[in-house]
């Protein structure tokens, strides 16, 4: 008997150890675990600072685009009705030319000898109707000499040779 309880007391001293070390590899385990719940609650707030932090320059960048483009086209729109204006103006310029030039050929055509008006000044260096010699008519698109025409009235008289 006091061999058998030898053994069972031997038995118990070896689980007792055993019992012991696993309870301390038990407290590491949760002091370990603990450590990693209180990381990750800081980790999980880390990324989270991250991703706020990008999502908020992400937002600063697509404004700061946004308003560059927005003024980038306010200013072409305003270049553009610049430029719109102008060609209007341009048009009216060219109709009116063509208007008087029109009346021009209307006059010529009917014998009419009137001049070409100062705001349209022809359209070519010198436009000859007529023979050689006496009887020609003369349209100059820019100044002709004193003695080739008559001014008055901000018209050019066109004198026969």
């Amino acid at each position: 008997m006091r061999c058998m309880k030898k053994r069972v007391l031997a038995h118990l001293t070896e689980k007792f150890t055993t019992l012991r070390s696993e309870r301390t590899a038990l407290a590491y385990l949760k002091v370990t675990l603990s450590k990693l719940k209180s990381n990750n609650g800081s980790c999980k707030e880390r990324l989270h600072c991250w991703v706020t932090l990008a999502t908020a320059q992400l937002h600063c960048s697509a404004d700061c685009a946004l308003e560059a483009a927005n003024r980038t086209l306010v200013l072409i729109s305003v270049e553009e009705e610049a430029r719109l204006k102008k060609l209007e103006e341009d048009l009216r310029k060219l109709e009116s030319r063509q208007a008087a030039q029109g009346q021009v050929a209307d006059d010529v055509r009917q014998g009419k000898v009137s001049g070409v008006d100062d705001a349209t000044g022809g359209t070519s260096p010198c436009v000859t109707i007529g023979g050689s010699g006496s009887g020609e008519l003369h349209f100059f698109s820019s100044p002709a000499p004193e003695s080739e025409y008559q001014r008055s009235n901000n018209h050019f008289h066109v004198l026969m040779d």
